[in-house]
């Protein structure tokens, strides 16, 4: 998992509950309701996104129209919910969802994680747009939650977490070292989760 200073882009859900849409149908204005009709429909107890045809295949009238306003609502309906793995579904960043359903969906997927969680200090203001733009505050409160978990969560020695200049992040010397170091922790988390099996014997061997 790389995880950096940025959020990054937020996917309106693909599914959503019908005890979840009731709740959404709650809150949303009028607009959102409509919005809510018309881009999800009911099959099988659960509420799919429709896909995109005609001037909705345009991203920016898509995102303008219809996933800007969802995700408004969404936010505002995530703020209630209790967990972070319940708020990332209506507005987790794709890597989040990603974390969320893979590394923490049992305890033995954090065995075989690796993360990066890089901090970068000293930045130029002409460059903090590239480096930290986040879409809202939503977005630089989930992001902080998930620096947070991914520290909280994985082993040290699965952690390459560098505070870096910028500067320094954007030498080359850096990417030799990037490489280096992550090759380290990655045969780390190799010789302690790996385990091979003998075929003859049906048994497993020792860990490497």
């Amino acid at each position: 998992m790389l995880c950096g200073e940025r959020y990054g882009w937020m996917p309106i859900p693909e599914t959503i509950s019908s005890d979840d849409m009731t709740a959404l149908e709650n809150i949303a204005t009028s607009r959102e309701a409509e919005l809510l009709d018309s881009w999800y429909e009911y099959a099988d107890c659960i509420f799919s996104l429709k896909g995109r045809v005609g001037r909705w295949a345009n991203d920016k009238c898509y995102e303008s129209d219809v996933v800007a306003p969802l995700r408004s609502l969404f936010a505002r309906y995530a703020e209630g919910l209790p967990t972070w793995l319940e708020q990332v579904n209506f507005v987790g960043s794709a890597t989040a969802q990603e974390i969320a359903k893979g590394m923490f969906a049992s305890k033995e997927n954090i065995a075989h994680a690796v993360a990066y969680v890089r901090t970068i200090i000293n930045i130029p203001e002409s460059s903090e747009g590239d480096v930290l733009r986040s879409e809202s505050e939503c977005s630089f409160s989930m992001q902080r939650r998930v620096r947070g978990l991914l520290m909280g969560n994985v082993p040290s020695s699965q952690v390459y977490n560098p505070v870096l200049d910028y500067t320094e992040y954007c030498s080359d010397d850096y990417k030799h070292r990037f490489d280096d170091e992550m090759l380290i922790v990655c045969i780390t988390v190799r010789k302690e989760a790996v385990i091979y099996y003998v075929p003859v014997f049906g048994r497993k061997c020792a860990k490497l």
